[in-house]
C-alpha cells in the first residue's frame, strides 16, 4: 500500500522539521517554504493532506488556499498558525480548510489531526470548529 503524501507548508524550517519527525515514517512528507512552492508541490505530488501556515512572507496561507484546493482538490487542508484569531479561522474554514491548529502544537494532537481524529478530552484547546 502506498504511503499517504503530506505537504507541509511553513516558512520556518524548524516547524517543518518537527512535523517531519512527528509524521515519518507513517506518511511521506513533502516540504514547501512558501506559497508558490506549495502550489507547485501540490500540483506535482497530489498530497492527501496539506498542513498550511497562515502567515508567511510573500503569499500567505489564506492567499494560496484557493489555488491549493484547485491543485489538489481531494486534499484535506489544515491551517497552522501562531495566532488565535477567530476571524482568520472562520475565513480559512469558509475557503475549504478542514481545521485550524494553533502553534505551538502538541505532537500527539497533531498526529491525531493528521489521522482525522478529534482531540482528546484532556488536551488544551487547539482546533477551531465554527
Amino acid at each position: 500500500m502506498a504511503t499517504a503524501v503530506v505537504l507541509v507548508v511553513d516558512d520556518e524550517a524548524d516547524v517543518r522539521f518537527t512535523i517531519r519527525r512527528t509524521l515519518e515514517p507513517e506518511f511521506e512528507i513533502v516540504e514547501a517554504g512558501g506559497g508558490e512552492e506549495a502550489v507547485a508541490a501540490a500540483r506535482s505530488r497530489k498530497p492527501s493532506l496539506i498542513l498550511l501556515d497562515v502567515s508567511m512572507p510573500g503569499r500567505g496561507g489564506l492567499e494560496v488556499l484557493p489555488e491549493l484546493r484547485e491543485a489538489a482538490p481531494s486534499a484535506r487542508i489544515v491551517m497552522l498558525t501562531g495566532e488565535r484569531d477567530l476571524v482568520i479561522a472562520s475565513e480559512a474554514l469558509a475557503h475549504g480548510a478542514a481545521a485550524y491548529v494553533t502553534k505551538p502544537f502538541d505532537v500527539e494532537q497533531l498526529r491525531a489531526e493528521v489521522r482525522g481524529r478529534e482531540k482528546t478530552e484532556d488536551a488544551r484547546p487547539w482546533r477551531v470548529q465554527l
